[in-house]
């Protein structure tokens, strides 16, 4: 959440200064984009630099598919493009996360040592993908079911 420091237009939407504003990036974006929003309410310059994403909508987000970052080049050869997803986990460019090496580096030893120290499987049934937001967006119920290894 933020607060405007003076008055704006945001996708076509006046706001006036001095307002909370709060934007949640955290829906459908794993086969959708999500926030759908009409192009002729970005402003030209978001246009201009608006990346080539591909729309995920109706493909199974469970499914090892490596084809959903490939695209055709100019010369019509398929090659990888990571922006061609719907999310970029540590943004991209200059404002991009100064901490995202440390990040990976820190989920490569946590993954290491819960791969060491436990085993994974799945439940019973399939509990769902809710999720409820407070300082960070969380699963309302675990998908996974832990136990100690020997």
């Amino acid at each position: 959440m933020v607060m405007t420091r003076r008055d704006t237009v945001v996708l076509g939407h006046p706001i006036p200064g001095d307002t909370q504003v709060f934007l949640n990036l955290t829906g459908p974006s794993l086969n959708m984009p999500s926030v759908d929003i009409d192009e002729r309410d970005r402003s030209e310059t978001a246009r201009l630099h608006k990346p080539l994403r591909q729309n995920w909508d109706g493909q199974d987000p469970d499914s090892f598919d490596t084809g959903r970052w490939l695209t055709a080049d100019k010369n019509g050869r398929l090659v990888f493009n990571s922006s061609s997803g719907p999310t970029l986990a540590f943004s991209a460019g200059n404002r991009g996360c100064w901490g995202k090496r440390l990040g990976y580096l820190e989920l490569r030893m946590i993954l290491s040592l819960l791969i060491w120290s436990f085993e994974f499987d799945l439940p019973e049934e399939f509990v769902s993908w809710d999720t409820y937001d407070s300082l960070v967006t969380a699963p309302k119920q675990c998908l996974v079911r832990v136990t100690e290894s020997d």
